[in-house]
């Protein structure tokens, strides 16, 4: 059987199709356009009014009381610094109009048991909101920097037995 491409019913089956696919396209592409356009906003501020103070306590150790980031305050021994995260994530939430203070209670040198007994006891009562970073001194976080990657004393024999003692120690 021989095709008849001048066949007008051929063409117009065809011109059918294409104008179906056209409209199911034009439409698709609508639908995306005003559904981006509607999720689409520019202002990266929320606009919300917090009626309440947040209360904020860190707790941690050197990395969360802000260890060699200068601008020290307090305890000498404590290295409590007001450019620490804590303090730049407070400052943060006031600058977005949410009051909020902080109650740095981080110690540099401590570890998870100094944590549990010496700084939660003293976490106000009034708190709402607890931040902390723990355990870098728990497995010697120090030692590994010092003897891993400080190229003056470098070890890679101690290196990687500080490792292997961090890894048997943070997975109990």
């Amino acid at each position: 059987m021989k095709l008849d491409i001048n066949n007008s019913s051929s063409r117009t089956d065809g011109m059918n199709r294409f104008n179906i696919a056209l409209v199911t396209l034009t439409l698709l592409c609508l639908f995306i356009h005003f559904t981006a356009a509607s999720l689409h906003t520019t202002d990266a501020k929320a606009d919300v009014k917090v009626n309440h103070l947040i209360r904020a306590t860190l707790l941690g150790d050197s990395y969360s009381a802000g260890n060699g980031a200068g601008s020290y305050y307090g305890n000498k021994d404590a290295y409590r610094s007001h450019n620490n995260w804590a303090h730049k994530y407070v400052d943060w939430i006031n600058k977005q109009g949410i009051p909020a203070t902080l109650n740095n209670l981080a110690h540099s040198g401590y570890t998870t048991n100094d944590v549990m007994d010496e700084q939660i006891p003293n976490i106000d009562t009034n708190t709402n909101l607890v931040m902390f970073t723990i355990g870098g001194n728990d497995v010697d976080f120090g030692g590994i920097v010092r003897r891993c990657f400080a190229p003056s004393s470098r070890e890679p024999k101690q290196c990687e037995g500080l490792v292997d003692r961090a890894n048997s120690k943070s997975t109990r």
